[in-house]
């Protein structure tokens, strides 16, 4: 190292200098923390790093971690020693390190038509909550939502749009919205479930907390799958890869299987890149091919 700054103040002026969001920059501080924390305990000077020590570093959090967790630890090594570099404190020893290959398969599954029907058929809907949980769960597997986009909508993000009823989708920032038509079936549980409100104002969430000590507040998202997986597991679908965001892949899959165009799906779905909404497709491809066995088709012809 070329300067005499401490590792803790170069993780903060490289955190400041990083043209990211708050939580980003966060995340790359704890990373940070991590990697040096991971040195001093292998007897490595923090001062002086190598390439093996980072491509060491990359296999260990490998053999310990999921591909996507330890990305994101290398991530930030990577772009702190490339800052290094820029500023010629250190040499930039992670240029040229591969990042862990990700498999590009979704780990959760989507559900069946039938696990589908079970899922709907299984709420109470003589109770509050169970109108409540109905009516997310319906809406999530029509809209495709995020458990963090349900949990955003406030009560007056339902609103018309050219004569037509829908609901705007918030992402991470407040000015950051898509409206998405509602229909019928998507709507009506919703709006039985507003009756068991007592007061309605368009600030209030949309889908509010029964628990005791945040009642009428704002469901987190950890509330939120905890509920919708527990509601799963009660009907009986109790497989650790059929989670709440398995509604979200169940709309994407359903729709491609019934035809609807990728461009579309992506939009819908709200997907960034078409590289993710593929995904779907690639697994809806190799169910077909292990049903239909094109070699099958080989073995009639010779």
């Amino acid at each position: 190292m070329k300067v005499s700054y401490a590792i803790s103040e170069l993780i903060n002026k490289f955190c400041n200098d990083a043209d990211v969001k708050e939580n980003s920059r966060k995340l790359y501080k704890l990373n940070l923390k991590r990697f040096f924390i991971w040195l001093s305990a292998k007897g490595k000077d923090q001062r002086t790093v190598y390439r093996a020590d980072i491509i060491e570093y990359k296999n260990d959090m490998l053999s310990k971690h999921e591909v996507t967790t330890a990305e994101s630890y290398l991530v930030a090594v990577k772009m702190f020693y490339k800052w290094l570099g820029e500023k010629d404190w250190h040499a930039n020893v992670a240029s040229g390190i591969k990042m862990p290959r990700r498999n590009r398969v979704f780990k959760k599954k989507a559900l069946l038509p039938d696990q589908i029907s079970t899922l709907l058929n299984g709420f109470e809907l003589s109770t509050d909550k169970g109108k409540r949980d109905y009516a997310i769960v319906n809406m999530m597997l029509r809209n495709g939502l995020r458990c963090t986009e349900v949990i955003r909508f406030n009560i007056g993000d339902i609103c018309e749009e050219n004569g037509k009823l829908g609901i705007n989708v918030w992402g991470k920032a407040r000015n950051d919205k898509v409206w998405m038509p509602l229909t019928d079936k998507a709507f009506d549980p919703v709006h039985d479930y507003l009756l068991t409100r007592k007061k309605l104002n368009d600030d209030q969430p949309l889908f509010a907390s029964l628990a005791y000590n945040n009642r009428s507040g704002r469901l987190s998202p950890v509330s939120l799958s905890t509920i919708i997986k527990q509601k799963m597991i009660k009907v009986g679908i109790n497989d650790k890869h059929i989670t709440a965001h398995s509604l979200r892949h169940t709309t994407a899959q359903m729709l491609l299987r019934a035809g609807v165009e990728l461009y579309e799906v992506q939009k819908y779905l709200r997907h960034t890149s078409s590289k993710t909404t593929e995904i779907y497709m690639q697994s809806i491809n190799d169910e077909l091919i292990h049903r239909n066995n094109p070699g099958k088709k080989l073995d009639e012809l010779f």
